[in-house]
């Protein structure tokens, strides 16, 4: 069945939509929560607001590429350099356990 965008039926499932997206959501969510609440070690310097701030805003820049143009959109090699984007901003940021020393 085909439903055709911006008629009375395609509204009529947005709800049904939502729903089918929390109940995927929601157990990711749970899963994955574990790396949101691993404990710093405590022998690891905090970074600099500089670099806090500079990873942040790679990052933010990488993921709001690939929102706008989707991975394998625009051109050639672009889903990749917005990808690259993100991992250089959480690296920078210290987000990767790897990068969390370097100064």
């Amino acid at each position: 069945i085909s439903i055709l965008p911006d008629t009375a039926l395609w509204w009529e499932t947005r709800p049904l939509w939502i729903l089918v997206l929390y109940v995927a959501l929601i157990p990711t969510a749970l899963l994955f929560s574990i790396f949101e609440r691993l404990p710093r070690p405590k022998e690891a310097p905090i970074p600099s607001a500089l670099r806090l701030v500079g990873g942040a805003a790679l990052l933010c820049l990488g993921i709001a590429l690939i929102a706008m143009f989707g991975f394998g959109g625009g051109p050639k090699y672009f889903g990749y350099g917005a990808f690259a984007l993100v991992i250089l901003g959480a690296a920078v940021s210290g987000l990767l356990p790897r990068f969390r020393n370097a100064r």
